[in-house]
């Protein structure tokens, strides 16, 4: 039988490939659908959420004046990512599994494929996600 908790990881993993089409298609993500997906984890999660994707800002936040993305709509999501994380989880999942997929995909797209200009950030999200998930179930 499903749990809530999964239910909603299930939906928001399939709101995250939508988003991830969107980006590589469009290179933007309509802020209305971002702040919506926050707005509804909030009110899922409550206060240990809000705090998770407090933090999950803030380090984002520094990852975007660090030029290591620069998207609004990746640093929301990857607030609405924190607020579905426990609290305990949030800094090794940006430490560790985001700047990971992050470096990489930034050599794979940048270095070898030689692209030029703004990059879908998205799917570095996406595949953070995923790997969480995994490892949470996991361990």
């Amino acid at each position: 039988m499903l749990t809530d908790l999964l239910i909603v990881q299930i939906i928001v993993g399939a709101v995250l490939i939508l988003f991830t089409i969107l980006d590589v298609k469009n290179k933007e993500i309509p802020s209305l659908y971002t702040t919506g997906l926050i707005f509804f984890l909030i009110v899922i999660f409550g206060l240990e959420g809000l705090m998770s994707g407090a933090v999950s800002f803030i380090l984002g936040w520094l990852l975007v004046d660090a030029d290591f993305f620069s998207g609004t709509a990746d640093l929301k999501l990857l607030t609405a990512m924190g607020i579905m994380i426990p609290f305990r989880w949030v800094l090794l999942t940006f430490l560790v599994i985001f700047m990971f997929y992050g470096i990489v995909y930034k050599i794979l797209i940048v270095k070898i494929m030689k692209h030029k200009g703004e990059i879908a950030f998205v799917p570095v999200i996406l595949c953070t996600y995923i790997t969480h998930l995994l490892v949470m179930y996991i361990l």
